[in-house]
Formats: structure tokens, sequence, C-alpha cells
């Protein structure tokens, strides 16, 4: 979904009008409640980005260096924690799947490792286009310097991509923290400086699917 028309100013405003059937907030910068929503359909998928004070109430032991990040999503609907655990566990099997996929593929001489040539060509495949000194650093930096072997691969790939985040799941946001928190959401944190591409990858990360 990251690939949409979406904007992004800083870290402060985003918006998406509905063409990727979710919505974000704005970031306000001086108090928790967060912006009216993109769209007026209440049961849409809908993220919320806000800065986090800590109260008993929350239970979550952050400090304010975080902002919250949370997201509700029609697949989270009837599903208690152990589902919901088990919708983002094979969300990881399925990218897992994916990478040997897009290694086997690119592996067309069944070595067992790929090239400077063939990891370039993969990584185009899978819309992560890179240059030759930017494979040369994967090739030196995760491989042996000449190739890469599959969980090698992996490596490179979930240093794009970025590790899977630390959920929780929350159906009382509403009650402790603001009204306009509805439904049961996924949540986790992310720092307040923390980089516009870091904050991509946490968005999609979140993303059930």
């Amino acid at each position: 979904f990251v690939s949409t028309s979406a904007t992004m100013h800083a870290l402060a405003r985003f918006s998406c009008p509905g063409r990727s059937g979710f919505s974000l907030m704005a970031l306000r910068t001086a108090s928790l409640q967060p912006a009216a929503t993109v769209g007026p359909v209440p049961s849409s998928p809908e993220f919320t980005l806000a800065p986090y004070r800590e109260s008993s109430a929350f239970g979550f032991s952050r400090g304010s260096q975080y902002c919250l990040l949370t997201l509700r999503h029609g697949d989270f609907i009837g599903k208690d924690k152990g589902a919901l655990d088990e919708l983002y566990a094979e969300k990881v099997d399925a990218r897992a799947r994916y990478m040997d996929a897009l290694f086997a593929n690119a592996d067309v001489n069944k070595s067992g490792t790929l090239d400077a040539r063939q990891l370039k060509e993969v990584l185009a495949m899978a819309q992560l286009p890179t240059t030759d000194e930017r494979v040369k650093h994967f090739l030196s930096y995760f491989g042996s310097g000449t190739v890469v072997n599959c969980e090698q691969f992996r490596d490179v790939l979930n240093d794009v991509w970025g590790q899977s985040v630390g959920l929780e799941f929350r159906a009382d946001l509403g009650k402790c923290l603001d009204p306009k928190y509805t439904g049961s959401r996924a949540v986790c944190f992310i720092g307040r400086s923390l980089p516009t591409h870091g904050l991509l990858r946490t968005l999609r990360h979140t993303w059930p699917n």
C-alpha cells in the first residue's frame, strides 16, 4: 500500500484519499488526539499516528519519545488475540516463501548461489531496482564478496524491507484514550525521530496482508 499516491510532509501529515482503501490521520505534536479521518466510512481500514503520553490506563510503559501507531482493519473483526497472532505469523511465513521463490527463480543454474548479475536482476524482479555499487555492498556485507546463498539473500531482503514489528492488539483504546479510536486495533510504537523510510516500513509491516 505504500506505493500509492499518498503524500508525506516530514512526519507531520499524511493523506491517501481512498485509492487503497485506507486513510491516515494527521500527526499532532501538542496532544494525543488524532485529527478527523479521511473518508466517512467508520468500518474502512484506518491508520492513526500521534505522540504518545504514558498513562496508567494504557499499561504500555512507554516514554514520551514515542509515537503511537494504530491500525483498524476489517481482518481484525471477530478475532481474538490468538487468531490475530496467527494472521501475522502467516504473513511472515508468506514473506519467507516469497523470498525463497525469488531465489529459486534467479538461481537458473541451480548452483545454490546468486552472483552480482543474478542478484541485481532478482532485486529488480522484486521491484527493488538497485545500482552496481549497492549490489557490491550486499555481496560483501551479506555474502562471500562474489555470491550470496539463499539464507544470505533473505538477509539482503530483510535489510531492504525491514524486520517485522512487534504488535499488540487492543479494543479498548476508544475508552481509555479517545473515542475516535474505534474498533479492534493493532498497536505499535515508533520513535519520534524515526526517518521517513523507517516509518514507511513500519506501516507496511503493520498491514495484515
